[in-house]
């Protein structure tokens, strides 16, 4: 531990581990990577029971893995498009898709034929189909952005990218599918939405754009919707930007901004990687990642950025913020109670149920190491005490299992494929 946090390999880390298995997830990474110079991150999602794993590429393939042997048990080519987000009902994997027509799809758990289909193209139009020389294309389609199951229904977050955005939010009967609440109910918004969260009494969406503004949307049970607008934190920022970043708690919504802010919609705030001067630039440390953990939430910040606006032209300043790449642990009172960074890029993390946390481990800017790719377990104190290493960069492909398993998927690097890792 030690040895991590002197900046030294990672496998001096009590607790390295080695994968149970390893899966190659196809070479449709290469491709990504040859004409984007990244990929896109794989969806994943264990069953309740922890012994079957569910995922979802960026070319549209679900495969259905036994974790106890890493056996494939199935897999089907469910879209043309991307897999954005899938998830486990019952007995079921219930999937969104981003294509020319986005579906909402539910599929046997058991070899994965199909159950149901709904489209989302009389809720936000279709789109056209990417070709096959621009990856990149497949994010301007028609899009099932997101979605939660609350025990009760199905809420997804429908979107159309690009000069006419359009948004709708739906609630769908966890067993017919058919709808129990549409927002808005007579015709799509003018937004973006981005991130969604949901419990028993309704979904926030974290929005960008159209003539409300920027900030988040509550939608209860009903289709009521309340707006919390978020100011741009001047002089440094003349918008707000959400990553994936939004986190429904009992009594507010919390969102994770690019200016480094953590803000709630019952107006509370706190400054995690908010603007400081490096020399004559400003810099700051955007929040990439929000989970939520218990009544608080984990957070990520990201590498340091020059604020949108800047009127410096330097993009790469000479120092760096204080708070970039740090996982931070917060209460209900948006206290910060535990911190850490250390070498390794941080991704999405993950809370345990012995009260640890996981994180992918990504690539880091401004050199070539790849010793430290991986999963890196925290205890509650968020000290490092186990390190997982990867083949190539994890970020928000990681999953963890009521049996105490975590399922990894690695980026591909240049030639290479997506890889899926499960840790014991």
């Amino acid at each position: 531990m030690i040895a991590l946090l002197a900046g030294c390999a990672l496998e001096a880390v009590e607790g390295a581990c080695v994968p149970a298995w390893r899966a190659d997830l196809g070479a449709e990474g290469a491709r990504w990577m040859a004409r984007t110079g990244e990929a896109p991150d794989v969806a994943l999602a264990f069953d309740a029971t922890g012994e079957r794993l569910a995922v979802g590429t960026a070319v549209g393939d679900v495969l259905l893995f036994d974790v106890a042997t890493g056996q494939l048990r199935a897999s089907v080519a469910a879209t043309p498009g991307l897999i954005r987000w899938l998830l486990w009902v019952g007995d079921d994997v219930v999937l969104g898709t981003q294509a020319a027509e986005a579906e909402l799809q539910v599929r046997s758990g058991v070899d994965l034929a199909e159950r149901k289909r709904v489209s989302g193209t009389e809720l936000v139009g279709a789109g056209a189909a990417p070709g096959v020389d621009n990856p990149w294309a497949a994010y301007a389609a028609p899009a099932a952005y997101d979605g939660a199951w609350t025990g009760d229904g199905l809420w997804v977050l429908w979107g159309h990218p690009g000069a006419a955005p359009r948004m709708r939010v739906v609630q769908y009967d966890a067993v017919t599918l058919t709808m129990k609440t549409l927002w808005p109910a007579d015709g799509p918004s003018s937004e973006i939405g981005v991130a969604l969260s949901a419990d028993a009494n309704g979904a926030s969406v974290a929005v960008r754009g159209g003539a409300a503004g920027d900030g988040v949307l509550l939608v209860d049970d009903a289709g009521v919707d309340v707006r919390t607008l978020i100011a741009p934190l001047a002089p440094w920022y003349d918008r707000v930007t959400v990553w994936d970043a939004v986190v429904r708690q009992r009594q507010a919504t919390w969102l994770g901004l690019a200016d480094g802010r953590l803000v709630t919609s019952d107006g509370r705030s706190v400054a995690l990687g908010t603007p400081t001067m490096a020399g004559d630039v400003p810099v700051a440390a955007p929040i990439a990642w929000l989970m939520g953990d218990g009544d608080g939430a984990l957070a990520v910040t990201s590498r340091t950025s020059v604020p949108y606006g800047s009127a410096s032209g330097v993009d790469r300043p000479a120092d760096v913020h204080a708070a970039e790449n740090h996982l931070w642990r917060l209460d209900a009172s948006l206290a910060v109670q535990a911190s850490w960074t250390g070498p390794p890029s941080l991704g999405r993390p993950i809370p345990l149920p012995d009260g640890g946390v996981v994180v992918g481990l990504g690539p880091r800017v401004g050199d070539a190491r790849t010793d430290l790719f991986g999963a890196l377990f925290f205890d509650r104190r968020l000290r490092p005490v186990r390190f997982c290493p990867t083949i190539g960069p994890v970020d928000g492909a990681i999953a963890h299992s009521a049996e105490g398993d975590v399922a990894v998927v690695s980026s591909p690097t240049a030639g290479s494929a997506w890889e899926l890792a499960v840790f014991r």
